[in-house]
């Protein structure tokens, strides 16, 4: 079977992973460990050119048991940075994984050791659960030396990173962060400039129209300096399309003419979004295509290119693109292209990085996490799971983690009666990417502090619509059963007759 129509797996043995693995939006999980995947995977035919614990970074960044208990919260901004800043002694404690979310991108200019710095700032919102020792690592690729590296916890002072050239893996002892809502701000130094008459240009069949705008008619303009990790900020407007679909406005990047390689980015009129390849000189359609919900009269874009990664944002729209190639690692310049057609660009804004910012962690010490939280499972169906979870009185809070599909009909219910007069709160969190988790808060209270055990709690995981199809089936047959008397008394009444 082909792997990417795959959502779980018992048995991997003669699985193909295609070249095209990149295009999962989402890795896939096994509920299986670490230990056991990979002597699966390397007793299995595999059609791959990576070795069987590459696979696993690819498709299997953690595993996982369906439903389980933890205490030990790590917040990330996206897979890759769990896949290079986290190792197998965090997964061994069974964590669960809270992506940071950044509220606000903006630039600012900061004085340091006498010289002026254009930097963007990048704020993150994280949600502590409890109190508790944190370490921030970062990963940061520094592109000129001697580049200053900020960040700043709650909006306190600015601490500085000075970095030489090359990659970084940055482990900050943050000390603690008491339960609650804490911002994070990150900054990295950058140039930016705006595509206008004076810059370093060429193309054919491109006119300016004012200082910040310009017209291509069935033509090309290339920003002539050579980039390696940048930001493209661009609005564009199709004026008059061609006959063909792709006919319309494309942004094309790491263009390099000697090597015949480039990305091309393509925004069909059907909605469809397509990403091809030329590798030398060889042209490759269609390497990535997805649906997207953009307006080609007022297409706004920002386009990040860190390293091997690439990442598409449109404007009023909460489609996100990315996009892996260890090509995409590769100077080149930027091309705007109208294919047989005549568009409207301005606004277009390039930002360079001196260092680049691929993400961060943050994670508790690892100091009090080797207690088991595993729940014991009394019933498991597809729409109705109950667990006893055994709850050391040191703990008060835990989080339960149900590795189904993120949705809210998903609820859980305390069905322990002395718990439930506001002694414990829930609140519902997508975990591990995509899936639920419940954040479970014990208040303390007398009954609890008398205790000399520690608590077990019955706790039901149920899908709410379900209830919903047994009402609903219930009426139906009610309904079924009231016609069919009404026909009977109908039949009756007639014989009396």
């Amino acid at each position: 079977r082909g792997i990417m129509k795959v959502l779980s797996i018992a048995s991997v043995k003669n699985v193909i992973i295609y070249k095209n693995i990149q295009q999962f939006k989402n890795p896939i999980l096994w509920s299986m460990e670490y230990n056991s995947l990979l002597r699966r995977l390397n007793n299995s035919l595999i059609i791959r050119d990576f070795e069987s614990k590459d696979i696993i970074k690819l498709i299997n960044p953690y595993a996982l048991p369906i439903i389980y208990a933890t205490v030990l919260p790590i917040f990330y901004t996206d897979f890759s940075s769990l896949i290079s800043l986290i190792d197998h002694e965090y997964y061994a404690k069974k964590p669960v994984f809270i992506k940071a979310d950044e509220v606000c991108t903006r630039m600012s200019s900061i004085s340091y050791h006498g010289k002026t710095y254009n930097m963007l700032m990048k704020m993150f919102k994280i949600n502590i659960p409890l109190t508790l020792n944190y370490s921030l690592l970062l990963d940061i690729h520094v592109n000129v030396d001697e580049t200053p590296i900020l960040f700043s916890i709650d909006n306190k002072k600015i601490k500085v990173l000075e970095l030489k050239r090359g990659k970084h893996v940055v482990d900050i002892n943050i000390g603690v962060l008491y339960e609650g809502e804490h911002t994070l701000v990150i900054g990295v130094p950058v140039n930016v400039k705006n595509i206008t008459l004076n810059s370093p240009i060429k193309g054919k069949n491109y006119q300016f129209i004012s200082r910040n705008s310009f017209i291509t008619s069935n033509g090309f303009l290339v920003y002539n300096e050579s980039l390696d990790d940048f930001s493209v900020y661009l609005c564009s407007k199709l004026l008059k399309p061609g006959k063909e679909s792709w006919n319309t406005q494309s942004v094309i990047l790491c263009y390099n003419s000697t090597k015949g390689t480039y990305f091309r980015i393509i925004f069909h009129k059907t909605g469809l979004v397509e990403l091809a390849k030329s590798i030398n000189f060889k042209y490759n359609p269609s390497v990535y295509v997805s649906a997207a919900c953009f307006d080609l009269e007022n297409l706004e874009l920002r386009i990040d290119k860190i390293k091997n990664t690439l990442t598409v944002y449109i404007k009023g729209s909460n489609d996100k693109i990315t996009f892996k190639d260890e090509v995409l690692t590769n100077e080149g310049y930027i091309i705007l292209l109208s294919d047989n057609s005549k568009v409207l660009w301005h606004n277009v804004t390039i930002i360079s990085y001196n260092a680049s910012f691929n993400g961060f962690v943050l994670v508790p010490k690892l100091k009090h996490y080797l207690r088991n939280f595993s729940p014991t499972v009394l019933r498991y169906s597809p729409s109705l799971i109950d667990v006893i979870l055994k709850v050391p009185l040191e703990e008060r809070c835990i989080y339960i983690v149900f590795n189904e599909r993120f949705s809210d009909h998903w609820k859980i219910e305390i069905r322990d009666k002395s718990l439930v007069n506001n002694k414990v709160s829930t609140v519902h969190v997508v975990a591990n990417g995509f899936f639920n988790a419940w954040l479970i808060k014990l208040q303390k209270s007398k009954e609890n502090c008398d205790m000399h055990s520690d608590l077990h709690i019955h706790i039901r995981i149920y899908y709410s619509l379900e209830n919903l199809m047994i009402i609903g089936k219930i009426l139906q047959l009610i309904t079924i059963a009231s016609i069919s008397l009404m026909l009977i008394l109908m039949i009756i009444m007639r014989r009396i007759k």
